[in-house]
Parts: C-alpha cells; sequence; structure tokens
C-alpha cells in the first residue's frame, strides 16, 4: 500500500533461454494507491503451433471469417485485432499499413468483405484459385 500522488509504468520485452519475455509492471497512487506487476514468457514453438492452427483453421472449406473475439464489445482490443485481422485477410494489405487506417474505416473495409456478393472475390483471393479461370490441369 502507497500514499501520495503519482505514477509509473514500465514494459520490458527480452529473448531469454530461447524464449520471449514480457513484463509490465505498472503503479498507481491518489490518496492511497497500488501497484501491479505481470510476467510471462512464450516459447516460440507455441507461437509455431499457434500460427499454424490459425492457418489450417483458413485452409478449411468451410472457413468464412475470423471470429475469435467477442464482436459484442467495439471498445475492446480484442475488437481492433479482429478488424485487423479480417482485413488483413480480406485485402492483403499489411498489418502495418492497417494500423495507420482510422477504426471507421477498418469497419467499412470489414463489412464490404462479409458482403455476399464479395465473397467470391475474397475467396480467390484467399485459396489463389480464380474461379472464373480455373487453374489448368
Amino acid at each position: 500500500m502507497s500514499a501520495g500522488i503519482g505514477a509509473g509504468a514500465s514494459f520490458y520485452l527480452t529473448l531469454k533461454n530461447s524464449r520471449l519475455v514480457v513484463v509490465l509492471d505498472a503503479k498507481l497512487v491518489v490518496g492511497t494507491g497500488g501497484r501491479g506487476k505481470l510476467g510471462f514468457s512464450v516459447d516460440p514453438g507455441a507461437i509455431k503451433d499457434l500460427v499454424q492452427c490459425v492457418t489450417t483453421l483458413i485452409a478449411r472449406e468451410d472457413f468464412r471469417r475470423l471470429a475469435i473475439f467477442e464482436e459484442t464489445d467495439e471498445g475492446s482490443p480484442y475488437y481492433y485485432l479482429e478488424l485487423l485481422l479480417t482485413a488483413h485477410i480480406a485485402t492483403g494489405l499489411s498489418m502495418a499499413s492497417l494500423v495507420l487506417l482510422p477504426i471507421d474505416m477498418l469497419e467499412r473495409m470489414n463489412e464490404n468483405a462479409m458482403r455476399a456478393e464479395n465473397a467470391p472475390v475474397i475467396a480467390s483471393y484467399i485459396t489463389g484459385v480464380d474461379e472464373g479461370n480455373p487453374p489448368e490441369k
């Protein structure tokens, strides 16, 4: 427990013993306050497994969209992440380019991507197969 006025935060990201280590530390004091710290490590093999799982999911014939997180809370970071991932998959734009766009533009891009009339174009982009011109055998 602390008393006074103050705030502080730190963020550490490092590679230790072949693992990605993330440490978040924050404190806030206005009168009485507190401090918290969170740390975790990620095995690079687990990241590879996650990416492999997502690509396997996307490659499924019945794949429609990436809806990993709750869609109801539009202010959440998960909502924003889903917008970014869906826009990336539907348009092929890099994540670095997409994060520079306003949220309302990402929402419009995703609304257009989810329209039934745009499904063949997006499916062709994702699969690399042009439905109008099937690959020759």
